[in-house]
């Protein structure tokens, strides 16, 4: 029967691997924490138990963008599901909620699934009105705490919120006998012992798979420094599905501005950050979504859990701050299986920024130390040329490849194979290039050369 809900709502055939034991701990009444890849189906594990029974799923969620993107793909599905519901399953409480109905109508248990930020969850109020949904209307039968890992201090995107949480709920006479669910893909081992020690949860099911992406092409560029000029010709043949990720919103609207006016007519190319108004960000969000923007150029606001499956292609202009933020980031591709690409264009300039009081001056203790460990990891894995871009970020996870040292389709794993070790590389085709400029120049003579 859980297999039927499945089938009626999402149109998949059969759960992936691990995710029916989570499903029917859940259902039984016992916490669980879900540490797996990114694009590996985690939502299903608190979608599918609150849809089956007919109750309600509390989901914490770090991101407006993300409680959306969960929003309107579970109202689409149900809307054209075979379940016979066709009315709205899901909804987001928040700020950027514009219908001052909602909250009223989702603490009515009208709704299977409520999405809510750290910060509102915790407050006397709202756990208050959480307890008058579940004793008079519907039972809430789990809490989701999605993007877990802001829960640790270890964490590289730590909440003082989202520490608040396990003991907000476990000390509550009625919400404390409610299962807990923790899911993340970006949790190193001491981030996921830390997660389970903070939320406080009893005996969970702990449930580990690979964070190995395996259909992800991995390649890092040089950029050069500069303006708009600067940037890449590749970026002018977006073709596919993109996402261009750039660390400012002054360079997000300079870089989306730039491919308006270069990129093919029939290329439509929106900006997104949180220095627009809410209504342009879920137009934008939404238009990306459905199809109708090929190119969304963001900052992180548009980073984790956003699941659009055909998204071809991630592209950074500029590293982001950690390599947990990147792997989250660049885990928007592909998530439907297939091929796809993820570019990193970098200058040593980018990553030297990061040290400034602007990104580390709020933090202090375990959080600060675990942010530049993290930075640093990002900087390594930008600038060495040696090793396998994946086989990087599975130890950095504390995960050992099982391709061994060569994953065979990351940039440097391509190269090694088309020009073996450097030593023996033919710069032949180098040197030429070399010689026509330095000749062009006029700033010495082949011969002396």
């Amino acid at each position: 029967s859980l297999t039927k809900t499945l089938q009626d709502y999402f149109g998949y055939p059969a759960f992936r691997p691990g995710q029916f034991p989570v499903i029917e701990v859940v259902l039984q009444g016992r916490d669980a924490a879900v540490f797996w890849a990114t694009g590996s189906g985690k939502s299903l594990n608190y979608q599918i138990p609150a849809l089956h029974t007919d109750t309600v799923a509390i989901v914490v969620s770090p991101l407006i963008s993300l409680m959306q993107d969960q929003t309107h793909k579970l109202n689409f599905l149900s809307a054209s599901s075979a379940s016979g519901t066709q009315k709205p399953v899901a909804t987001f409480l928040g700020s950027s909620q514009t219908d001052p109905d909602e909250e009223a109508k989702a603490l009515r248990g009208e709704y299977n699934l409520i999405y809510v930020t750290p910060e509102k969850l915790v407050t006397s109020e709202f756990l208050q009105a959480l307890e008058k949904l579940h004793k008079d209307y519907k039972p809430i039968r789990l809490i989701a705490i999605d993007e877990s890992h802001c829960v640790s201090e270890w964490g590289h995107d730590f909440r003082p919120s989202f520490r608040s949480v396990g003991p907000s709920l476990r000390t509550h006479d009625v919400l404390r006998q409610i299962p807990l669910l923790a899911l993340t893909a970006t949790a190193v081992p001491r981030v996921q012992e830390d997660i389970l020690t903070s939320l406080q949860m009893e005996n969970p099911l702990v449930v580990r798979q690979s964070f190995d992406r395996t259909n992800l092409e991995i390649i890092v560029k040089p950029k050069s420094t500069g303006g708009t000029g600067s940037i890449p010709s590749a970026f002018q043949s977006l073709l596919a599905d993109t996402i261009v990720y750039a660390p400012t919103r002054s360079q997000v609207d300079n870089i989306a501005s730039y491919l308006q006016t270069h990129a093919p007519s029939n290329v439509r190319i929106e900006a997104y950050h949180a220095g627009m108004n809410a209504e342009d960000r879920t137009t934008a969000h939404r238009n990306f979504l459905t199809g109708v923007t090929t190119v969304i150029v963001a900052t992180v606001a548009f980073g984790m859990g956003i699941g659009k499956p055909d998204t071809r292609r991630v592209i950074h202009f500029g590293p982001p701050k950690t390599l947990e933020e990147y792997y989250q980031q660049i885990g928007r591709a592909g998530r439907d299986g297939l091929p796809a690409t993820c570019i990193l264009y970098v200058a040593s300039s980018d990553l030297d920024r990061y040290q400034s009081d602007f990104y580390l001056g709020g933090l202090h203790g375990k959080a600060k130390e675990a942010t530049l460990e993290s930075m640093e990891a990002m900087k390594r894995f930008s600038l060495d040329a040696e090793t396998c871009r994946r086989k990087q970020l599975l130890l950095y996870f504390n995960e050992e490849p099982a391709f061994g040292d060569r994953c065979g389709t990351c940039d440097v794993c391509k190269s090694v194979e088309k020009y073996g070790d450097d030593a023996q590389r033919d710069f032949g085709g180098e040197a030429r290039i070399v010689l026509h400029a330095v000749d062009a120049l006029n700033q010495q003579s082949m011969s002396q050369i």
